[in-house]
């Protein structure tokens, strides 16, 4: 079903045109996020160090094509969020405290099995502009990519650190689904057609004049 909570938040222009947003998903739809390094979030089996759960997420995946830890089911959650299944059939989720060392205390993990009783596993879209979007968690932090910031096999994790998806670049996504983006993933709006009231024309009135009796003169 169509994540109705995105289609409110659809902004009108001038002229009653929607303006495009990456926003609207349907329950099983396939994504991938990629960042603005290029690469691709994907789950990564111990990858960090004394980690608290065998799989985080990293911005490491070079093409999710081939690679279905970089691949992500929608669940629409019905007010108005999101959750991103794994491969592994786990959800992508903030996990607090849960990589030694780290520069920031969330972290992305893919560790939570029912995301409906975790709302660290329920993201809020957010149109960001320029056809990508950010990830708003529980926390109110954004999901973004984080360089250097955890001692792991790869440099770039993904945390849940930015304040705002205007931080930067880093805390921007863009939605890829069979290996193609879109100028627009929300349906257009059907334009209600015109209906015109005409006003009958009345039928012009003819005046016919009244006959007149002549009454002829009496005769002597």
């Amino acid at each position: 079903m169509l994540n109705l909570g995105r289609l409110f938040a659809l902004s009108v222009v001038a002229g009653g045109i929607a303006a495009a947003s990456q926003c609207c998903f349907k329950d099983g739809d396939v994504i991938s996020l990629k960042s603005d390094t290029g690469n691709f979030v994907g789950r990564c089996n111990n990858c960090i160090w004394n980690e608290a759960y065998d799989d985080s997420a990293f911005v490491h995946v070079p093409s999710p094509n081939s690679a279905p830890w970089a691949q992500w089911t929608v669940v629409n959650t019905g007010n108005g969020k999101i959750a991103l299944r794994a491969d592994t059939g786990k959800f992508l989720a903030r996990c607090n405290n849960c990589a030694p060392w780290a520069a920031y205390p969330d972290e992305a993990f893919v560790h939570v099995k029912d995301w409906t009783k975790a709302p660290w596993a329920q993201w809020t879209c957010k149109e960001a502009g320029n056809g990508k979007i950010g990830l708003q968690a529980d926390s109110g932090s954004y999901l973004a990519r984080c360089n250097n910031c955890v001692g792991a096999a790869y440099s770039n994790a993904a945390f849940v650190h930015a304040k705002s998806f205007n931080d930067g670049s880093y805390a921007q996504w863009t939605v890829v689904q069979n290996g193609q983006t879109s100028a627009n993933r929300c349906p257009s709006p059907t334009p209600t057609p015109l209906v015109t009231t005409q006003t009958p024309t009345p039928l012009p009135t003819t005046i016919y004049p009244a006959p007149t009796t002549v009454t002829p003169a009496p005769t002597t």
